[in-house]
């Protein structure tokens, strides 16, 4: 099961993501909600730093089947930390109407940390 967990601090809001584990839905190259997943996260980290010049900073481990994603926001004005929290938001709104569909295949959550830290 993919597990995809968001953060949100008190003092930005969502900053960043972890999706980590293979969904089990189907074999390699036949998974359609590792698909989905897949492509959602592509588009999320193109969005976050080629469309709205966020800087982050991203891991991916192929091996682990895992990858994350977190917004280095000192420096950040109010109206780009805005979009990043309505692109984060949609992206965690699109994993949980996945995680509605397949339930057996993906699990979503968010963590909430106090303070501004990454």
């Amino acid at each position: 099961m993919t597990k995809a967990e968001f953060y949100e601090s008190t003092g930005f809001g969502l900053y960043g993501f972890k999706i980590k584990n293979h969904s089990g839905y189907a074999a390699e190259g036949q998974d359609i909600v590792c698909a989905a997943i897949s492509a959602n996260t592509d588009l999320v980290m193109s969005l976050l730093e080629e469309a709205f010049g966020a800087e982050i900073e991203v891991d991916v481990n192929q091996k682990a089947a895992e990858v994350s994603c977190f917004v280095l926001h000192s420096d950040i004005d109010i109206s780009k930390k805005d979009i990043i929290n309505r692109v984060l938001d949609v992206f965690y709104r699109e994993l949980c109407e996945l995680s509605q569909q397949y339930p057996q295949n993906i699990n979503c959550k968010i963590i909430r940390k106090e303070g501004l830290s990454c």
